[in-house]
């Protein structure tokens, strides 16, 4: 009864975040005790699983709440522009520099600064965020003035930083700087969010698309289940959304079969085309055998390239990589 009634806690203080898993429950455990701490967080988990809306919950529960929210995607910026985004310049710091610019840091005074795909960070700018985050202060670039930084940063990656430190393109010095870290578990692993995910977004995508569904079959959502989701909660949404649209008005159900063309579109897009005997194989498969399936399938294409293949299937080279691993695909590079 103790654990139900905790269950029902978390769900109340996270009432944006759908969870059913345990996985899941304890990951926002943790975060609750985070939130209102004082100190720099490490989010980490695969594209797609939610970090950022984890990261903004935090912000809502923390004693910045009234502050502002401010993301960042690192991968967003060439290294060129990457610490005049972050930390401001003055008018005439550089060749078209017409005006003085609040970089992130400072738009984010007194709130919080999410710093999304940190482990693209060029390692040129790595030491000088390092040096923010130790002495809470930074200057605009072509300016003169110490400014204060009463920002609290919260970073996120879908890559290994302790293997990037090993390989000596992640300073350990700025890892360190980010002891208390929360990993969430990719949507593979944590099927029982699955079913929750759907009966709450079906009413959202019925509302926008004007359709009359009411619910999803056990069928539909046991198949929904037996998917590898490499893109996690947001390639599940996209699917439903889809698989909504494409409903007949009068239906009220949707069924496997409104879901098996949207998920073949998924897999022909990114692993190329399925042989008809394939297609019918596939409902049968388990989660590892159609994973282990499309990994092979992607370094075929790409000639065994684990960073390109990486690449097309929206991964990191990191995740791919284990993935290579654990099914024994691949040559070691």
């Amino acid at each position: 009864m103790r654990q139900k009634s905790s269950a029902s806690d978390i769900r109340e203080r996270f009432p944006h975040v759908v969870v059913e898993d345990p996985a899941m429950l304890l990951v926002l455990r943790q975060a609750a005790k985070l939130a209102r701490a004082e100190m720099d967080v490490l989010i980490i988990g695969e594209s797609g699983v939610g970090k950022e809306l984890l990261a903004r919950e935090m912000h809502r529960l923390s004693a910045r709440a009234t502050g502002p929210f401010i993301a960042m995607n690192v991968m967003a910026f060439p290294e060129t522009l990457f610490e005049s985004e972050l930390f401001g310049h003055e008018r005439g710091a550089f060749t078209g520099a017409t005006e003085r610019y609040r970089g992130r840091f400072e738009q984010a005074q007194g709130g919080t600064l999410f710093l999304d795909e940190i482990g693209h960070l060029p390692r040129s700018q790595q030491s000088k965020l390092l040096r923010v985050l130790q002495e809470k202060a930074f200057h605009r670039l072509g300016g003169a003035r110490l400014i204060r930084a009463d920002v609290r940063v919260i970073a996120a990656t879908d890559q290994d930083l302790s293997e990037m430190v090993e390989a000596g393109t992640f300073l350990e010095s700025l890892l360190f700087r980010f002891p208390a870290r929360l990993e969430i578990p990719p949507l593979r692993q944590r099927r029982a969010d699955i079913r929750a995910l759907v009966d709450y977004f079906l009413p959202i995508y019925n509302r926008k698309h004007e359709k009359n569904l009411v619910s999803v079959s056990a069928e539909a959502v046991s198949y929904l289940e037996r998917q590898p989701w490499p893109g996690n909660v947001r390639q599940l949404l996209n699917v439903l959304e889809v698989a909504v649209v494409y409903a007949d008005p009068t239906r009220r159900m949707l069924e496997v079969d409104d879901f098996r063309p949207v998920l073949k579109d998924v897999v022909l897009s990114s692993a190329d085309v399925l042989s008809r005997e394939q297609l019918t194989v596939w409902d049968h498969l388990s989660l590892d055998q159609i994973l282990a399936w499309v990994v092979q399938r992607r370094l075929a294409i790409y000639g065994g390239n684990k960073t390109r293949a990486a690449e097309s299937l929206k991964v990191s080279r990191t995740t791919f990589w284990a993935w290579c691993k654990k099914y024994g695909i691949g040559s070691e590079e």
